[in-house]
């Protein structure tokens, strides 16, 4: 990412040293099903600083927190 890819944003101007934003999860459960084990997909990411809450499924700018997670399962209990 550039040194300071957000000029106009004061949370990540001046330093330039901006993280990953957020990523998210999901999965489609059926809550009735106990013991059903459930494979997460990243759907998207969220704001470069938390602003919206909204989640942004373009991936494509995104480096080395692709890599963080390998597998997440999730079971119904």
């Amino acid at each position: 990412m550039s040194p300071d890819p957000f000029p106009q944003d004061p949370i990540y101007s001046d330093t330039g040293y901006s993280a990953q934003p957020s990523l998210a999860y999901g999965a489609e459960i059926d809550l009735r099903k106990r013991g059903q084990l459930r494979t997460r997909t990243l759907i998207g990411h969220g704001h470069h600083c938390g602003q919206n809450g909204q989640i942004c499924p373009d991936i494509s700018r995104l480096t080395t927190a692709l890599e963080s997670v390998e597998r997440i399962l999730m079971e119904v209990l």
